[in-house]
């Protein structure tokens, strides 16, 4: 899919934590964009992009009063390996998917010119768009296991522990976020102590399960409200 977003569309002018098996790439169109993954932190502007590896959490908002533009790519990693298992996705893909080193990485300049182009040529509905935007990802994911072959064969494929105990936990507070629920049940949900749950958030998207589940709560009703929805 491609999405041509304003941000301010979205309550608070952000966009929540979430996550996708889908690789996203994003380039700015207009305005500036604060995004976190984990324990990074970027802050882009008109003309750069962004590599969001496949699974990694992230957050984004508009980081100035001026409209933000963004234009995403999110895809499947078998538009650009043909199928799972193939060649290519086992010598290319299943490496670059696993280093969560490279959990995300902004892009060239001219990485931001081709995408700009790749969505113009897909909004115009061009003839064999499909085949553009699909070289433009492979030439942008190619780019990027050239630059950083050695951290790909020294990475482990092992899962980061707080990346999955958040997944768990997330997943249940959006879930559940209307019922009465608490620091145990949330904790319990990643098979690991209320301790451990406020340390887990607290490094993973700074701050508490409580805090974030009252901040979720709150977001949700203002979307419903925006949408003309009704609240209980």
């Amino acid at each position: 899919a491609i999405y041509f977003s304003y941000v301010s569309k979205y309550t608070a002018g952000e966009i929540a934590w979430h996550w996708h098996k889908e690789i996203e790439i994003i380039t700015i169109y207009q305005g500036v964009l604060y995004v976190e993954i984990e324990d990074k932190k970027f802050t882009l502007s008109k003309g750069e992009s962004l590599f969001i590896n496949s699974e990694e959490m992230h957050f984004m908002r508009m980081d100035t009063k001026e409209e933000c533009i963004i234009i995403s790519f999110v895809f499947d990693k078998i538009l650009v390996c043909g199928e799972k298992g193939s060649n290519i996705d086992q010598k290319y893909m299943v490496p670059l998917i696993n280093c969560k080193e490279l959990s995300a990485l902004e892009l060239a300049k001219d990485d931001s010119r081709k995408l700009i182009e790749a969505y113009s040529s897909y909004s115009d509905n061009s003839l064999g768009y499909e085949i553009i935007v699909r070289n433009v990802l492979s030439e942008i994911l190619l780019n990027i296991i050239k630059e950083n072959q050695e951290l790909l064969e020294k990475s482990s494929s092992s899962n980061n522990v707080d990346r999955e105990r958040m997944k768990y936990m997330l997943t249940f507070i959006h879930n559940n976020y209307s019922e009465d629920i608490n620091l145990s049940q949330i904790a319990k949900e990643a098979f690991i102590g209320e301790r451990e749950a406020l340390r887990c958030f607290g490094r993973t998207v700074g701050t508490s399960p409580i805090e974030y589940l009252l901040k979720y709560r709150i977001y949700t009703a203002a979307e419903m409200l925006r949408n003309g929805g009704q609240l209980i």
